[in-house]
């Protein structure tokens, strides 16, 4: 099931040290998700796309990706993509005076310098789960510092220069995702979502597709269909599997669920 809101409790409760560094290898994801800390993603092999807000960002090895505070994004690929990852909890940018409410970061871009100091705070976070002294958290802070401060000089600009329409237009699709993860097996329409944010059912429509390249009934069905594949491999019957996931019709799921993975539903029974 698709991710949503992350929290990154794990990365707060090293209070001296909140940060994370990890590595992800063919990765072909569409989870979308967001958080209030900011990530930033260097490409290191492979290519796909990123999508960020409204854009869909091409993503090649070399390029560097800031998430800006509360992005919606996901990073996807149809062959495999390789990158790193960091992300930098807003409790040491606040305490070093760098509010991540007021900087709005650029979203690609690509340069020696700031992928020298990117790598250089990765390693220092790398080495942490080797050796925690005290010496080697105050290095690591530095190098992230460094690399912080960098991005607020060279890849930012204020905050309020965001659109307030593409603000809120942003808050409903994360408010539709949220919603249908946790009510996907449960019968909706397009008037019925959109009542729940009181907008039109076109502006639900037209904003779920500005920011996430598909219809919100696109989205609800790869939702039922993953459901529906965990439920056959755990032995459910295609029958149940279908009903279990929200399907009304058994055709209709089969065709669905071909589209989204390849196999028919009795396919994967039978392996």
């Amino acid at each position: 099931m698709n991710l949503t809101y992350e929290h990154h409790f794990d990365i707060r409760k090293n209070t001296r040290s909140p940060f994370k560094h990890a590595r992800t290898y063919g990765e072909t994801s569409d989870v979308y998700n967001w958080h209030k800390n900011i990530e930033i993603l260097l490409i290191t092999g492979g290519e796909g796309v990123v999508r960020y807000g409204a854009n869909e960002l091409p993503a090649h090895m070399g390029d560097l990706f800031v998430i800006n505070r509360d992005a919606f994004h996901q990073v996807k690929s149809d062959t495999g993509i390789d990158f790193s990852y960091m992300i930098i909890d807003e409790t040491f940018c606040n305490e070093n005076g760098i509010s991540t409410e007021d900087f709005l970061f650029e979203q690609r871009f690509r340069d020696s310098v700031s992928q020298s100091l990117y790598l250089a705070a990765a390693e220092k976070i790398d080495a942490l789960s080797v050796a925690s002294t005290p010496i080697a958290i105050a290095h690591t802070r530095a190098a992230v510092l460094l690399f912080l401060i960098h991005l607020c000089e060279e890849h930012a600009e204020s905050r309020a220069s965001k659109s307030k329409e593409n603000a809120i237009g942003e808050e409903y699709v994360k408010k539709t995702v949220s919603f249908l993860d946790e009510h996907f097996a449960e019968a909706h329409t397009l008037s019925s979502l959109s009542a729940l944010l009181g907008i039109t059912p076109h502006h639900l429509a037209r904003v779920f597709k500005q920011y996430t390249g598909e219809t919100v009934f696109s989205h609800m069905n790869r939702l039922r269909c993953r459901h529906a594949k965990s439920a056959l491999l755990d032995g459910a019957t295609v029958t149940e599997a279908a009903f279990l996931s929200g399907f009304a019709s058994l055709p209709y799921f089969s065709r669905t669920y071909k589209r989204i993975f390849g196999e028919t539903p009795s396919q994967v029974k039978k392996t």
